[in-house]
């Protein structure tokens, strides 16, 4: 009996130092594993996004005339994110009609933290810029592939990209 009352405060001892590290190590998992989970994901969604990808617009819209005009482009589309966890940045956008280059725009872009939907401002003619919006529901993006539909006041635009690189070109300039 004497063996067992001299040992019973060691045991106690490695009991409840086993249960405080434990609860420590379930606390700390739970913080990390629940923080702002949502806001993580966006965040890796935007670094897949960020890059430059190359496919095919076919963009539907209204002319002056107010008639449905439907062509499709050869698109060369970079996604420059502010920083690696930033939810926004800045692109630029070159469509091609039989190799000819017809518009060169540039935008501003976002993921919404509410619906994950990628809303892009394009800066238009005259100062008027122009929102289009492709919704979460109707994205798809992987890191080779990004494909969906872009709407906005009066066109609608279906995608299919393919990455081809993650860097910025590089232009060089041979003035010597």
């Amino acid at each position: 009996m004497k063996k067992i009352t001299q040992l019973l405060p060691i045991a106690l001892m490695a009991l409840f130092s086993f249960g405080f590290v434990s609860c420590t190590v379930d606390d700390d998992y739970y913080y990390d594993d629940d923080y702002d989970s949502e806001y993580v994901d966006l965040t890796h969604m935007a670094q897949i996004l960020r890059g430059h990808w190359t496919g095919k617009t076919a963009a539907r819209f209204y002319n002056e005339q107010q008639l449905l005009v439907e062509e499709v482009y050869d698109t060369d589309i970079e996604f420059d994110q502010y920083d690696s966890n930033s939810l926004s940045g800045r692109g630029r956008q070159l469509d091609y009609i039989r190799g000819e280059l017809v518009y060169d725009r540039v935008f501003s872009w976002r993921i919404d933290r509410g619906t994950g939907d990628i809303i892009m401002t394009y800066n238009g003619e005259n100062g008027e810029n122009f929102q289009m919006v492709i919704d979460y529901d109707d994205l798809k993006l992987t890191d080779r592939s990004f494909s969906g539909v872009q709407r906005g006041n009066g066109e609608t635009d279906e995608f299919a990209y393919d990455r081809y690189t993650y860097a910025k070109k590089v232009s060089f300039s041979m003035d010597w």
